[in-house]
Order: C-alpha cells, then structure tokens, then sequence
C-alpha cells in the first residue's frame, strides 16, 4: 500500500519541462545526434519537449506500508523490495533510469511497537547474484552481470544518467548488423523498422540505474538474462510468425554481443 501526502501537487500533470541538454556521440538518425534523456524517456516525453504523462515530482516524499499474512515470506519481500527501490523503481521508465525510490527510513511494527531497521536493511548488491539458473521470465540468477561507470558523476542526477545511456546506446549501435535488425531485435522489441521480427513485443534484459555515492551518483546497467520467448503463446508473435529453433541460441549470443560493447564503455563487476 502506498499512502500518499494530501497534496494536490503530488502527482505532476504532464508539462513542457525539458531536459537538461545531454548530446551523445551516436547518431540515432538523420546523423543528428539525440539528447540521451530524451531517448531513455522515450513514450513518455515527446518530440514537443514534453512529459506526456503525470509524475511524481522529484525528491517527493511518501509512505509505502508493506503488510504480511504470513511471516514466514517476510525476508523474501524485503530483499526483493529494497531491490526494485534500488535497481528498479516506479513507472513506466524504470528499466531507463527513472523513478529510483530511496529508502529514507523502515521500521518495523511489532505489537504496536515501532523498531527501526533502516540500517539492517540487505544492500542491495548483495541480493543480486543468486544460486538460482535462469528462469522463464526476467528474475535473478547465477547468470545476472552488473555493469558499473568508471567514475562517479558529482554534477547531477541527469549527468550520470546520461553516461551510462551513452553506453547502452554505445552498444545498441554497434551489433554490427546495420539495418537489418538480425541480432539487435533480440535485446529489444519492437523496433519499427523491422519486418522480420517475429515478436510483437519484450522488454530488454536490462536495467539502467544510479545510486549515490561519495557526494554524487554511479551510473549502473544491470543485465538479468531468461530462458527467450520460452512458454510464451501464440498472441505474443506477429501474424504468420513462427519462433526460429535457434532462438535461444541466437539470445545468447546477442546478448554477450551486447555486454561486451558495454564494457568497452563501462566496468564490469563482481558480484
């Protein structure tokens, strides 16, 4: 349950605020390199300078009540909740770097009694690397990488943001198949211009966030690899569409693609 401020304000309709002007170094089209903010909130901000949604305001404050019917998940909740604070967040960017919650303050109420535990909390790169082998749907494993920047951005939120967006668009762009999306659609679906995608739709394998540190903010991208398309139904392909019998394969093989184009850019950890 989130309870939140009786403010009007809390929630910010959609506005003509702009990003802050970040130009990267890969021409997206039309040679004319993209404002790498512009590109991570892409279908929530468009072409005006606009958000086309409302938001919560930054650095808002509010309550998130976690309530159990059975104690004996209580640990599971918490671990997998302070990792969607740190590694995910709220809204529809949160894969892209948007809408990080940080915890302030937990307690814990015990018959009626309040205990802090903000400072038991796990650390959140702790809980990444499990003994678990990858599943059917995106979930921690043994076989999860966390790519890291090589220094920490003490400007802004947004200039951090901005390199490891550099960095994924570093390696977007350098798959290697030019136009013709062979490798590149299996990080990512749709992209409009390909035809032959065989996928209406998925969400990529990667998760962009920040996190503080030393008086400014690390950039991170956080790859969680699944088992493809497996267990998926007809309605999720494209009409007339089949699942080529190397699609796992050819996953594998984009994806380690991918994470090598990333640490050209980034460091890898780890875990």
């Amino acid at each position: 349950m989130i309870t939140c401020p009786k403010d009007k304000n809390f929630l910010k309709p959609s506005t003509k605020d702009k990003f802050p002007e970040h130009r990267g170094n890969y021409p997206l089209s039309r040679n004319t390199p993209v404002n790498i903010l512009n590109y991570l909130a892409y279908g929530v901000y468009d072409y005006r300078d606009r958000f086309t949604h409302a938001f919560f305001d930054e650095r808002q404050r509010f309550d998130i009540c976690l309530r159990f019917t059975n104690e004996t998940k209580v640990d599971e909740v918490i671990k997998a909740f302070v990792v969607m604070c740190y590694v995910g967040g709220l809204g529809a960017k949160s894969r892209n770097g948007f809408g990080k919650i940080k915890i302030i303050k937990a307690v814990e109420n015990k018959e009626n009694n309040e205990i802090d535990i903000t400072q038991s909390l796990p650390k959140w790169k702790n809980l990444l690397k499990t003994n678990n082998s990858k599943s059917n749907y995106t979930s921690l494993s043994d076989s999860v990488k966390l790519f890291s920047a090589k220094e920490v951005s003490s400007r802004s939120y947004d200039n951090a943001l901005k390199i490891i967006g550099d960095a994924y668009i570093h390696a977007r762009k350098n798959m290697g198949d030019g136009h013709t999306y062979n490798t590149r659609r299996y990080i990512a679906a749709p992209i409009v211009q390909d035809s032959n995608s065989f996928l209406e739709r998925h969400s990529k394998s990667y998760f962009l966030f920040l996190d503080e540190e030393n008086g400014g903010y690390r950039g991170y991208i956080l790859f969680v690899p699944y088992k493809y398309v497996s267990g998926i139904g007809n309605e999720n392909l494209k009409k007339g569409k089949s699942i080529p019998t190397d699609v796992l394969e050819k996953f594998d093989a984009a994806t380690q693609k991918f994470n090598e184009k990333l640490q050209e850019k980034l460091n890898l950890e780890r875990l």
